[in-house]
């Protein structure tokens, strides 16, 4: 498990993609797309992609819910 001292090994990055019609907030762990959240319409979204070398990603809550809260008010507010 990845403990709270590596809780910047995150990065958040807002992106335009040409599959979405609005811009989404990309959120990394070390180089590698943990999850992107996007907004259609009204509602905010997200989507967890897989590790690519392991057979799933595994944090701390509170270290998730951390970033997830710090990148939505970035996205929020982008």
């Amino acid at each position: 498990m990845i403990n709270q001292n590596s809780i910047n090994n995150f990065r958040i990055v807002i992106a335009s993609v040409p599959n979405r019609e609005h811009c989404v907030c990309e959120i990394y762990y070390n180089h590698i797309q943990w999850a992107e959240i996007s907004q259609e319409g009204t509602e905010i979204t997200i989507q967890f992609y897989p590790h690519p070398s392991q057979d799933y990603w595994e944090f701390s809550i509170d270290t998730a819910l951390e970033i997830l809260q710090k990148a939505k008010k970035i996205f929020i507010g982008a």
